[in-house]
């Protein structure tokens, strides 16, 4: 048996140094200290230049996305625990299939697929990608079968052509097509197929109301429920009928099929009166808004009454006789003495300014309430265009000097009202109608001016109000209409640069258009846009 050297630790401790003596050589002997290798440290060796990844360089998990369920009605109901249960059945069977589908083995492919070139494969993969989407309702909430292209119809209706709609509520950031009339229109094919349609007419610019399309297609589906609840008598007094009917009129407008117009508005007043006449409709002020849209547009254009008659109260200013907010209007009234319709329909307009300067002014909190404040604004707005729309002077039997100047003032009022709404629905047909009265009134008016060259200026009207009427209609005709806007803009010129003027560079000019009624916002772009182009004519006509 071979030595194995060993080492033998001994520790020896007295019990007690009170009796040391007694117990010499006696010792307790223990286990001596334990040798335990040291602590291993885990990393690279020294020397390493490898270092460690940072916890931001790691690949994240993406976060898992769970099913929500979104009520499209507009009630407000829950949903028990057995519809839960079966919906996320049906939800966790569907992610199984799709996850199934992924990860099955693909086909080879062979080189020569692979030699395609990329823009073929990439119109493949388009018309790959529509034919896996069967659609876009896979619980079948909606009315009518969703596809692909009604939802982006829809989507772009409700994101950015509303504001071509409603303008004003644009400015606050309220957006009534998705947080009123949406929720309606999921109850409603006919009211939905009139809103696909209608998006369908704007983006092609009112060009599907004629030719066989997409837009058409959905607009003659809304019409047949129409007219087939109106034959079966149910469903005749909704909210949708009612939108559907006025909606399709406004189009028929804007694309000028005066015919159509008139067979939709005369359907629509009958329905109005199923519900006991438009004061029964007074708290669904957005549903009378488009129906008071579409007969005010059609007056407009073909200058008849309107076929809705709106209850209009007197202002207070127009009764007590208080004088007008802006000075210019102040000097017409003290030249000329404005009829009780006039004078009320400034003073009206005169309170909707009331809400640009306060919601442009920070100090004044402006934005507070401001969806009242709107819905306020539009109220005097549709006043305004009612009365103006209902006063044609032209009808009279004498047809003298003063009601041919109330004429030319009531048409510059709707040019005004035209600049705030700035809506885009039928604009086209009502501008290019509107301005050519103005240049048919404005023409009978300065031909004294052109047959002769009078000292002064011969019109009872201010020249000033004369060069801001001008101003509202070079602001609201459309490029389009060249004829009629080269001949404002000459009339501007003419004007502006007379002697009878005295207008001294543009400064003055812009002073002498904001004694009257004027939004910075709204005005201030136009007159330099037209101050840089009258300039531009004016150096043309001098070289």
């Amino acid at each position: 048996m071979s030595s194995v050297p060993m080492e033998v630790v001994f520790a020896a401790s007295l019990e007690s140094e009170s009796n040391s003596e007694d117990r010499v050589g006696l010792f307790s002997y223990v286990n001596g200290q334990a040798k335990v290798p040291s602590t291993w440290e885990k990393g690279r060796p020294k020397g390493s230049k490898n270092k460690a990844k940072s916890v931001s360089c790691e690949k994240k998990q993406p976060r898992k996305i769970y099913p929500e369920f979104v009520n499209l009605t507009i009630q407000r109901q829950e949903i028990d625990r057995d519809s839960r249960a079966i919906i996320r059945r049906y939800a966790k069977l569907g992610q199984v299939h799709q996850q199934q589908d992924s990860t099955m083995p693909q086909p080879s492919v062979s080189k020569r697929t692979v030699a395609v070139t990329a823009e073929q494969v990439l119109k493949d993969l388009a018309r790959i990608n529509l034919l896996q989407i069967t659609g876009v309702d896979p619980f079948e909430t909606s009315p009518i079968a969703l596809e692909p292209y009604m939802h982006d119809l829809l989507f772009h209706f409700c994101t950015t052509l509303w504001k071509n709609i409603y303008s004003l509520e644009g400015l606050v950031g309220c957006n009534p097509i998705a947080e009123y009339w949406l929720p309606i229109a999921f109850n409603d094919p006919a009211l939905l197929h009139s809103f696909i349609g209608c998006a369908d007419v704007y983006v092609s610019g009112y060009s599907t109301i004629t030719d066989a399309s997409r837009g058409l297609k959905h607009l003659q589906a809304a019409i047949s429920i129409v007219n087939q609840r109106i034959m079966e008598h149910t469903s005749v007094k909704s909210l949708g009928t009612l939108a559907v009917v006025a909606g399709i009129a406004l189009l028929e407008k804007g694309a000028g099929n005066h015919d159509h117009w008139r067979v939709h508005m005369q359907g629509l007043k009958q329905l109005v009166e199923l519900h006991g006449g438009v004061e029964c409709l007074s708290s669904e002020p957005l549903l009378l808004n488009k129906i008071y849209s579409a007969d005010l547009y059609g007056s407009f254009t073909t200058g008849k009454t309107p076929y809705f008659r709106r209850e209009i109260p007197v202002h207070f200013n127009t009764l007590s006789g208080v004088s007008f907010r802006s000075d210019g209007f102040n000097i017409v009234q003290k030249q000329i003495g404005l009829d009780n319709t006039i004078r009320d329909c400034v003073h009206q307009l005169e309170d909707a300014l009331v809400f640009w300067s306060e919601f442009n002014d920070p100090c004044l909190g402006g934005k507070k309430d401001a969806t009242a404040k709107v819905a306020r604004v539009r109220h005097l707005l549709l006043n305004v265009q009612y009365t103006l729309a209902t006063a044609i002077y032209q009808k009279k039997q004498h047809f003298d000097l003063r009601d041919q100047i109330h004429e030319f003032c009531r048409i510059t009022l709707i040019l005004y009202s035209c600049t705030l709404l700035r809506e885009r629905a039928p604009s086209s047909l009502v501008t290019q109608q509107i301005c050519g009265a103005f240049q048919h009134v404005f023409n009978s008016l300065l031909r004294p001016l052109y047959s002769a060259a009078p000292t002064s200026w011969p019109l009872p009207l201010p020249l000033d109000f004369c060069v801001w009427a001008t101003f509202l209609a070079t602001m609201t005709v459309l490029p389009t209409e060249s004829n009629t806007k080269d001949w404002l803009l000459a009339t501007f010129s003419r004007l502006a640069f007379s002697k009878y003027a005295d207008i001294h560079g543009r400064r003055d000019l812009r002073s002498r258009l904001e004694q009257y009624l004027w939004v910075p916002s709204i005005h201030g772009p136009g007159v330099t846009a037209l101050e840089e182009t009258i300039k531009w004519s004016k150096e043309g006509h001098r070289r």
